[in-house]
């Protein structure tokens, strides 16, 4: 069977087009025509909770996985888990984070070096080779442990892609503060679907759907912890059925090729 690592290494996207990797949680791989890795919320370990994981081992360890440049949503340990990341950098002497000011904290306790590290916030937008990069609002899912929660849109290779990390069920409640990717119709839009501590669920997800407009969704966030489950069949189905075929399952260390 054909590993995550042989996949990553053989496949090679055509031009104006990025292939991209599901693996757990909400760690995303995209990979470009030009060979560089881009990573969002790694999350390769079985320090947090291991006996309540899905698959009793990651796809791949983090030391011998290539990653040039990643990106980290909020400081919450299945977004930002240190003992995926030391190894991810320690394997890549010239990858770089980009991080809300938790994460970057975090990083620098563990003993990650602080010029490799550079924080963001909303509204920041730019060019961060090999993407360009608008850093937008998500809600704090957890008010009494609250911290920054971002979400990104990267352009690569012409392909725009939004990764939300993880937002608040019911985005109405805060859609004043989701004005920024209203109507973005992005190539690809990668959605939290579970509806445990807080997060979109189902419905939300798909009122999530609804605002942004994608041309192609990735449920995450749900086959990971046995304990935060969701059959993505729940999600499918709160889409409008139109909408339905914009889906793609992707599962853990499995890909798609984005703008063809």
């Amino acid at each position: 069977m054909t590993t995550f690592l042989e996949r990553l290494e053989t496949i090679t996207p055509p031009s104006e087009t990025v292939a991209v990797f599901r693996l757990e949680q909400s760690h995303t791989v995209i990979k470009t025509p030009q060979g560089d890795i881009i990573h969002i919320d790694p999350f390769m370990s079985r320090v947090v909770r291991p006996e309540n994981h899905i698959l009793p081992e990651p796809v791949a360890s983090p030391a011998e996985t290539p990653a040039d440049l990643i990106f980290l949503t909020h400081d919450h340990r299945d977004h930002i888990d240190v003992h995926t990341l030391k190894p991810l950098m320690e394997g890549n002497p010239k990858c770089r984070i980009i991080a809300p000011t938790e994460g970057y904290l975090r990083c620098v306790d563990a003993g990650i070096d602080p010029t490799r590290i550079q924080q963001v916030s909303v509204g920041m937008e730019g060019e961060i080779p090999p993407c360009n990069v608008r850093v937008v609002y998500s809600e704090n899912t957890e008010p009494e442990n609250a911290t920054t929660h971002l979400g990104y849109i990267l352009e690569v290779e012409g392909v725009v892609i939004y990764h939300l990390g993880d937002t608040k069920a019911e985005p109405d409640s805060y859609q004043e503060r989701l004005e920024s990717i209203r109507d973005l119709r992005p190539d690809l839009l990668i959605v939290p679907i579970n509806d445990k501590h807080a997060n979109p669920g189902p419905q939300g997800a798909a009122r999530l759907v609804e605002l942004v407009d994608p041309d192609l969704i990735i449920p995450c966030h749900y086959d990971c912890f046995i304990s935060n489950s969701l059959d993505p069949e729940l999600f499918i189905q709160a889409l409008p059925e139109a909408r339905r075929s914009s889906v793609r399952r992707v599962q853990p260390g499995e890909g798609i090729i984005v703008g063809q």
